[in-house]
């Protein structure tokens, strides 16, 4: 049997034969939830993945999904990132609908760190401060990068929270541009929480924050639509990011920073677009998304062979039959696990590739959810109607089943609606001297019947 090993996260329900290559498929909670990966760990043989179904999070080591508990009842929970051991998952409650601070972000009246089996901690934002948002985890789990806002008037804060020290605010970066004291966006942390890279406006270079030397900006190397970092090493002397170009093609150019040089990553080829999502603890590999026009391929980095597909990466040691990996968006710290999304036999899915280790076996499919059994069509009859009257009112009833109201029309006047009850119905036409012309239909949850004509003649009494 091969030594390597493809796990699939399946947005959807399908059976799945184990082959030699021990393919397991981790199903959803149920069967009509979006899913996604938040996080892939690997210590040892032991994979550790970490995500959301529906508005639950759950972390899978083999068997069943294991679902993190709401602290509120009721209420949704969503992972965002796992440490590089897999003993240390956090995320947030999306419990915030009010859009008056910032639209974009995913504010929350809490976040949550569990650690090992034990049951989460809750996170509530700093003193005085309204929300949160959870920015990353460092690769040991002992830092969670938050910021804090302030609803009215509207401000933000940056802060690193430990179980040790709690929080502690990161303080303020001086902007040359603005000349105003800003709290920088938190991008990246290395794998002991000691350093944390920042960004603080599209114009200027990333930020570096450590205990001896908070926000200090990176050597000005034409930074210009800098879209901020992605990843920092454990010493802070290599980051990864991404960079919009400043010409008229507007291309996506991820960049490396080693010690003070910042070189562009190339993309598959000349022309194309590529964007980072994530590395590996010591930044010498990198996955991303490579795209030219309407066509998009999963990609990795690496300093030793470039960019390649992630399909060239995985092949020649897995069978890829059936599969078409679209995105690439997490790896594991040591840069051997990869996951995303794709589809397998037509399906969508998630994916996660292991380079080393043989999966155990992942949880049973939920049962499909049943299609919905469509309404019947409303019917309608009518009863006897004289085909010449006197009269310059005719009432009119009937009969229609599967229907809520029925409407009506005299002579191509505007329409009217009268109700159905019990299955019956009644309404009054105005006549005209001479022919009139009645259109009659009804109206259901299942659709509407035909129109029904019928003509009347009214003779004048006299």
């Amino acid at each position: 049997m091969k030594n390597t090993t493809i796990a699939l996260l399946i947005a959807g329900v399908f059976s799945a034969n184990v082959t030699a290559q021990s393919i397991r498929a981790l199903y959803p909670l149920s069967s009509d939830d979006e899913t996604n990966v938040a996080g892939v760990s690997r210590s040892g043989d032991a994979v550790v993945v970490t995500g959301n179904s529906g508005s639950h999070a759950f972390l899978w080591n083999g068997g069943e999904l294991q679902t993190i508990p709401p602290f509120e009842a009721g209420s949704a929970v969503q992972a965002t990132a796992i440490s590089a051991s897999g003993q240390v998952i956090a995320g947030y409650s999306p419990s915030v609908s009010d859009d008056s601070v910032d639209p974009s972000i995913n504010l929350t009246n809490w976040a949550f760190i569990k650690t090992g089996a034990t049951a989460p901690q809750k996170i509530l934002p700093p003193a005085g401060y309204d929300y949160l948002a959870v920015n990353g985890l460092s690769g040991d789990g002992s830092t969670l990068l938050v910021t804090a806002y302030v609803n009215d008037p509207v401000k933000s804060e940056p802060f690193r929270w430990s179980h040790a020290d709690g929080y502690e605010d990161l303080g303020r970066y001086a902007d040359p541009i603005f000349q105003d004291p800003v709290g920088p966006n938190l991008h990246a942390v290395n794998a002991s929480g000691s350093i944390i890279i920042g960004w603080a406006s599209y114009q200027l270079p990333p930020l570096k924050w450590t205990t001896a030397f908070p926000w200090t900006a990176f050597a000005d190397d034409n930074w210009v639509y800098n879209e901020g970092s992605i990843a920092v090493n454990s010493d802070g002397t290599v980051v990864l990011g991404n960079q919009l170009t400043n010409d008229a093609n507007d291309r996506e150019t991820p960049w490396r920073w080693v010690s003070g040089v910042k070189t562009a990553l190339p993309a598959l080829a000349t022309g194309d677009s590529m964007y980072l999502y994530g590395a590996s603890a010591d930044c010498t590999l990198a996955i991303g998304q490579n795209w030219l026009g309407s066509v998009r391929t999963p990609v990795v980095w690496t300093s030793g062979t470039g960019t390649r597909s992630l399909v060239e990466v995985l092949s020649p040691s897995i069978d890829l039959t059936g599969w078409v990996l679209k995105k690439v968006e997490t790896v594991s710290a040591d840069g051997r696990v990869f996951a995303g999304e794709g589809t397998y036999q037509g399906r969508d899915t998630m994916f996660v590739a292991s380079l080393d280790t043989v999966l155990p076996e992942g949880p049973t499919p939920p049962s499909p959810t049943p299609s919905p059994t469509p309404a019947p069509a409303p019917t309608i009859e009518f009863g006897k109607v004289p085909k010449v009257t006197t009269k310059s009112v005719l009432v009119v009833r009937g009969r229609s089943l599967n229907a809520t109201s029925v409407e009506f029309t005299v002579n191509k006047l505007k329409a009217k609606r009268t109700s159905v009850k019990g299955g019956a119905f009644s309404f009054k036409a105005k006549l005209t001297v001479g022919k009139n012309k009645v259109r009659v239909r009804s109206h259901g949850v299942g659709g509407d019947s035909s129109w029904q004509t019928f003509k009347v003649k009214r003779e004048s009494a006299d």
